[in-house]
């Protein structure tokens, strides 16, 4: 069973106790996604045996239709030039592949570029403001802040979907269903 917002915020600030070193919020919650990223490719081992281990390249190029590769060239996650499938290009047969890639500063991270601007910079001031709140607190959010927090956050600002992208997911279906 999964841990609540809460415990992950707890258990991520108990952490930072517990080390000697300075560590920032991102950290934990590389932390956080590495622990649960183990767990899905365990899962993936038992669900899929030897198909887990088939690539993202051997899956395009084992089929004969469109496909769309989307990413953002300052991705500090899935990089660019080093893990990415559009770093691959070299590798891919398949004739139907399409690539974009988002440069414009504030969407060309990681997901950012399916978020318009304000979205992305509302993400980003709020990022700011609870991670200021587990440095003041420390291991222990009081509840009134938390919820202070969770109902000062506009989730419908923050997931405004960018326009281009819309556009640009919308004609690339339409060609491959021949609209």
């Amino acid at each position: 069973m999964g841990m609540s917002d809460r415990e992950v915020v707890q258990n991520l600030a108990q952490r930072k106790e517990e080390r000697a070193h300075s560590i920032t919020f991102g950290d934990y919650i590389e932390q956080y996604m590495r622990a649960r990223e183990t767990m899905g490719w365990i899962l993936n081992k038992i669900a899929f045996g030897a198909d887990a281990n088939r690539t993202a390249v051997d899956g395009i190029n084992s089929v004969d239709i469109p496909v769309l590769i989307i990413h953002g060239d300052a991705d500090d996650t899935v990089l660019y030039d080093g893990a990415s499938i559009i770093a691959q290009q070299d590798a891919i047969t398949n004739p139907n592949v399409q690539y974009f890639t988002f440069s414009e500063e504030w969407r060309n991270g990681h997901n950012t570029y399916f978020y318009d601007a304000d979205a992305n910079a509302y993400f980003g001031q709020k990022s700011d403001e609870f991670a200021a709140i587990i440095d003041e607190y420390d291991t222990e959010i009081p509840d009134d802040v938390l919820a202070a927090f969770q109902a000062d956050y506009d989730i419908k600002r923050a997931n405004v979907a960018n326009p281009e992208l819309i556009d640009m997911l919308d004609s690339f279906f339409s060609v491959a269903i021949g609209r």
